[in-house]
């Protein structure tokens, strides 16, 4: 029981410590510092008997581990999604899409872009901002509520394209570590899934702004509202071929390589962004430079990587183990409401921080997954 209260006390100091403005790289070992004290962690290796868990070792090995794995990952994605952005190319695809699916269609149009360029690769920042002035000219041609744009660019960017089979996105590959699959595993059922969510999504997002305008509501301009679409673009298509060269690498390479081979596949597409669009960048070297800044995606993780080591510790009935593996049934279900528990808490944090919940999406499935690797008598669990 205490642990439990120590996991929600450490998560809240978490979301306290970032709304005050305190650096991630500081609250989030404070904050797994909480959580091993309440979980009866010794703190440092010396305290504890051979082969036993402690908060210093386990912790630090996890900053490393992480790193270890996914930062070249991380880097080259967020390198790849700012040269797309200062090339201009992903101005390029969406305004491209968005042309050609018109304003009678405003909001599936948005969709649509943000689409393309998170399952090209792109990083959620670069569509939210690249997409964003042409949304807004959209809505307000279409005179549609504004308060629908962010729903539209969430809805295009952080569902069906950043789960679904083949992404290139950093959370479709995670599990290649934890369950030997590939990024298209189960392409089927991924690609029915995606579809539904879609349809789904669509529907009622169009339902929400049929029912807003119904009830007189109209697009509102803002003095702050200015012409930001950038006129001097590459050709749509061949700001494109990034994003297939992105997608055809790491079909070809996902087997040999496994997660790896999106490192090969992202270099390849900032390779791709410079040579043919190098006439257009601005600032080619200082937006390189700006993905220094993915430092910060990595600290948002670490207390949860924690729980691995807590989950090898505990045994005991108020133990996290047992709550998600062994209390009552459906242990999968349980499972997943956990992670994306951990994700609600880590995505609250990281947008105060001044980042957004992307990341601590995947950090709530890195966590999630040593769990899942338990369920391995697969015939004892009842769906």
């Amino acid at each position: 029981m205490l642990s439990m209260i120590g996991l929600l006390g450490g998560i809240g100091l978490l979301i306290y410590l970032t709304m005050r403005g305190m650096n991630l790289l500081l609250a989030a070992p404070l904050s797994a510092f909480i959580v091993a004290i309440f979980s009866g962690l010794p703190i440092f290796p010396q305290l504890a008997g051979e082969g036993e868990v402690n908060f210093l070792t386990n912790y630090m090995n996890g900053f490393a581990g992480f790193i270890t794995s996914w930062y070249l990952m991380f880097l080259f994605g967020a390198i790849f999604g700012k040269l797309m952005e200062d090339s201009g190319a992903a101005d390029s695809v969406s305004k491209w899409i968005i042309d050609k699916i018109g304003m009678k269609r405003a909001a599936l149009a948005v969709v649509i872009a943000c689409a393309v360029l998170t399952y090209g690769g792109v990083c959620l920042f670069v569509v939210a901002f690249s997409v964003y002035p042409m949304a807004l000219s959209l809505f307000k041609e279409a005179n549609l509520p504004r308060r629908f744009i962010p729903a539209a660019l969430a809805f295009g960017s952080t569902t069906f394209t950043m789960t679904s089979a083949g992404s290139p996105e950093i959370q479709n590959w995670i599990p290649i570590e934890f369950l030997g699959t590939s990024p298209y595993a189960a392409w089927e059922v991924s690609f029915i899934v995606a579809i539904f969510m879609m349809a789904f999504g669509y529907w009622w997002l169009k339902k929400m702004i049929n029912k807003a305008i119904r009830n007189g509501e109209k697009f509102e301009a803002r003095e702050t509202d200015t012409a930001l679409i950038r006129e001097n673009l590459p050709s749509p298509l061949l700001s494109m071929i990034p994003l297939v060269v992105v997608l055809v690498i790491s079909f070809i390479s996902h087997d040999s390589l496994a997660q790896s081979a999106l490192i090969i596949a992202l270099l390849s597409g900032c390779f791709a962004t410079y040579f043919l669009n190098r006439k257009y960048f601005t600032n080619v070297w200082g937006a390189v430079s700006d993905c220094a800044d993915t430092w910060c995606y990595f600290s948002g993780h670490f207390i949860l990587d924690f729980l691995k080591c807590l989950s090898e510790r505990q045994r005991g009935s108020g133990s996290l183990s047992f709550f998600l593996l062994k209390s009552g049934r459906y242990p999968l279900c349980r499972l997943a409401l956990f992670a994306e528990f951990l994700g609600l808490f880590a995505r609250s944090a990281m947008l105060f921080a001044g980042s957004t919940g992307l990341f601590a999406k995947c950090t709530s499935l890195f966590a999630g997954f040593p769990f899942l690797l338990k369920l391995r008598n697969w015939n004892q669990v009842i769906f």
